[in-house]
């Protein structure tokens, strides 16, 4: 099963076998799908500038209004956070932690607003993982972290998502992240090819002074998966090579390694995937060591391609 993201890959134009991993910048190559909706016949469009980030991180929200008719739209923006623990039988409890009401002047050609959002606080410990979710609904629409309200027995996170399937609202996660507590790199076995299959291997080491008590569920996922709608036709494939260990834990020190083969199913000279590694204390939780990156590879032109030039 593939989990939510943590390393990425773009194909571009040469071929280092290994890049340092970067989320502050390699992350920004990695961003949700635009999001929309109406409001009183405005279209509202909500993107956002990464779907990875380290927890205290600033990002940005852009909005945009577009309607035949110019006039003003007033919004609210909420900034919501939770802390996830995989495994949890109980999910973790929302707290709003930016609101911002925003007024945009929708025009034919869009009138366009920027935000800037701080991703909470800097967590002390690594390894910490937190979701991040922007809400944009029409003025005046209540939290989505408040329950019984307007005598509705439904909690807030059902009331938006009701709004959000009847397009009169609309959200977009974003992963935080603390830093990595075990250590993590990956590797390009051979030469990468526009267009044409590679394997990477993802190598995982117990940099955590103890014995992890599982092995580390290793995962890669593209861009459209992180975004939740991977749809029937993707860019790329992803099959791990490896059979799990029989081994269920990692002694200090200790390595474990997936390989997987990344087909892109167009010619591309970009692609996007995300990676993660979490190896869980009591085989439910809690993270007892685990990593989430941004890498960048490149990829050449085939040697046939080059020679008809």
């Amino acid at each position: 099963m593939r989990t939510l993201a943590t390393f990425l890959i773009t194909v571009g134009v040469t071929a280092p076998a290994l890049l340092d991993a970067n989320i502050a910048i390699d992350g920004k190559k990695l961003r949700p799908h635009q999001r929309s909706f109406e409001i009183d016949g405005t279209r509202v469009t909500l993107d956002v500038d990464r779907s990875l980030a380290t927890t205290g991180d600033k990002i940005t929200a852009t909005l945009v209004a577009y309607s035949d008719t110019p006039k003003q739209v007033a919004l609210d923006l909420r900034l919501v956070q939770s802390h996830i623990q995989p495994g949890q039988r109980v999910s973790p409890p929302e707290r709003q932690i930016d609101r911002e009401k925003i007024t945009l002047q929708a025009t034919p050609d869009g009138g366009k607003a920027r935000v800037s959002l701080l991703l909470g606080t800097p967590r002390k410990s690594l390894g910490q993982l937190d979701e991040f979710t922007i809400f944009v609904a029409p003025h005046g629409t209540p939290s989505p972290t408040k329950h019984d309200f307007d005598g509705d027995a439904d909690s807030g996170a059902d009331f938006w998502q009701a709004s959000i399937d009847a397009g009169q609202a609309a959200s977009v996660d974003i992963t935080g992240w603390s830093g990595n507590s075990i250590s993590m790199r990956t590797v390009a076995e051979g030469p990468i090819v526009v267009g044409q299959p590679f394997v990477v291997a993802v190598h995982v080491k117990n940099t955590t002074g103890k014995t992890l008590p599982s092995l580390p569920q290793i995962d890669l996922a593209t861009s459209d998966e992180l975004a939740g709608k991977s749809g029937n036709d993707p860019e790329v494939t992803i099959d791990e090579l490896d059979s799990h260990d029989t081994e269920t834990t990692v002694p200090r020190g200790g390595e474990v390694v997936r390989r997987f083969k990344i087909t892109p199913t167009l010619p591309l000279k970009a692609v996007t995937l995300s990676v993660s590694a979490t190896a869980l204390g009591d085989d439910i939780g809690p993270i007892a060591g685990g990593a989430r990156d941004a890498i960048t590879f490149h990829a050449t032109e085939s040697t046939a391609k080059i020679a008809l030039r």
